[in-house]
């Protein structure tokens, strides 16, 4: 095993929370010059609001009604006023989203703007702190700059307020809780928290507990029963107001995803332009061929065979701290291509942190490839280099009818895809290569099979 230098405690605490302040500095700043902060908070809390009102959230006129009441802004500017009646008014988060909003809701809007604001970054200072005890003291340095990269770039999330961001945080405290065997209780509740404010975000990594056996598999079941009490409650106090949320949820979604609206995939989308855009591999294809009857299958034909494979090698592998960790990073990375996601949703890439420590920490020969990967990965998904980005593409005016300036465009725009892309492939093939000798060994010598013999073809003692 690698031995790798100490770092105190205080140090990376010292710099995490450096960095999450540059986040909350520059994210809280811009929404504030901009008179545009808090947006996507804004439609999940008035959401929330108007159904304790007992009136319909899913009803665009209804809900407006309680936003006006309740003093809430209608911008004047046309261009804001488009993206208000897109982003806030229709309303696309489930119940159970709302449900646990609710608490929060039963505030007045600026202290529940506030408790949010703080929420939000101490969430993910929380979340890199317990990242980085998984770590185990592996890696320290490149451990410590990945975690500041990634809470130093939350400036989009915390502008806009995305409860994608709370979903993350309670995400990786569940995993800690579980993997530690620590406070399995508060780690079931966050893990249901999770999933019902955003299931697309850690809906896979929940997967991969019931997939791996033992006492992961109960905490999922357990995580599951919870969850479906939490749903079944949510969906009576919405359906009491709304009795018909499902199709008009359902209508609100479909409306936003019409050519050229806010949550298309495709390069003329509104809102797909800037920092925050569509991140799932439809949004690279619909470049060549912008039409969802052939981007969608395609998207989930390249994506689903890789996250069979993943799941067969969960289902058939033993379980150490090795495996764990690569089927948690790969799955991290794969899950973000099939579904929509957003630039935001990547800070799911905590979670690829820890496999990088153990392929590092135990000499593996794949470590210096593993750096490269995931600090290209996370760098490429991070707030200000996407900026710089947009910046650069938006001078040069690409022609979007030539391949040349299509495949320019989508190395400058659709980064994160690609990035995404590579780590999920990458950390597959760990994951892979593991699988096989772990089986090869078994079959040529299971008498003599160990933790140090399943793992040989990685995890090497380094010079």
């Amino acid at each position: 095993m690698t031995i790798c230098p100490t770092m105190s405690r205080r140090t990376v605490l010292f710099w995490l929370l450096l960095s999450t302040a540059a986040s909350v500095g520059w994210g809280y700043w811009i929404g504030y010059t901009k008179n545009a902060g808090f947006g996507d908070f804004r439609a999940v809390y008035f959401a929330a609001r108007t159904a304790i009102a007992h009136q319909d959230p899913y009803n665009p006129t209804e809900f407006l009604q309680v936003y006006q009441r309740e003093g809430g802004e209608i911008p004047t500017d046309p261009v804001r006023l488009r993206d208000f009646r897109r982003a806030i008014t229709v309303c696309v988060n489930l119940p159970s989203t709302l449900l646990v909003v609710m608490p929060i809701a039963l505030l007045g809007w600026l202290p529940a703007q506030l408790v949010w604001m703080v929420l939000m970054p101490a969430g993910f200072l929380l979340a890199a702190w317990l990242i980085w005890d998984l770590a185990e003291g592996r890696a320290p340095t490149i451990t410590l700059f990945l975690l500041c990269l990634l809470v130093g770039n939350c400036q989009v999330l915390l502008q806009l307020g995305n409860a994608s961001g709370m979903s993350v945080v309670l995400g990786v405290i569940a995993v800690w809780c579980f993997l530690r065997e620590r406070y399995i209780p508060a780690g079931i509740l966050c893990m249901t928290l999770a999933l019902a404010i955003k299931p697309q975000e850690v809906a896979f990594i929940w997967l991969y507990l019931v997939l791996a056996g033992g006492a992961l598999r109960r905490r999922a079941w357990q995580t599951l029963i919870v969850t479906l009490i939490l749903v079944a409650v949510s969906i009576a106090w919405v359906s009491h107001v709304s009795p018909n949320w499902l199709a008009e949820w359902h209508a609100n979604a479909a409306s936003t995803t019409v050519h050229g609206d806010l949550n298309d995939p495709g390069p003329t989308s509104i809102g797909n332009t800037k920092v925050g855009m569509i991140i799932s591999l439809q949004s690279v294809l619909s470049f060549f061929e912008d039409d969802p009857a052939i981007y969608n299958p395609l998207t989930w034909l390249m994506v689903g065979i890789p996250i069979l494979i993943w799941a067969v090698i969960a289902v058939r592998s033993r379980p150490s701290r090795q495996y764990t960790w690569l089927g948690i990073a790969s799955i991290s990375a794969l899950s973000l291509l099939p579904v929509y996601h957003r630039q935001y949703d990547a800070k799911l890439l905590f979670l690829c942190i820890p496999a990088l420590a153990v392929l590092w920490g135990e000499g593996s020969r794949l470590r210096k490839p593993a750096i490269l990967v995931t600090t290209a990965g996370i760098l490429l998904t991070a707030d200000v280099p996407l900026a710089i980005f947009n910046l650069i593409n938006k001078a040069l005016h690409l022609p979007q009818d030539e391949l040349a300036g299509k495949l320019a465009a989508i190395l400058l725009t659709r980064t994160p895809t690609l990035a995404l892309g590579a780590m999920g492939a990458f950390y597959l093939w760990a994951y892979i290569r593991c699988a096989w000798a772990a089986l090869s060994e078994e079959r040529n010598m299971p008498a003599l099979v160990t933790g140090a013999n399943v793992t040989s073809c990685l995890f090497e003692v380094g010079e």
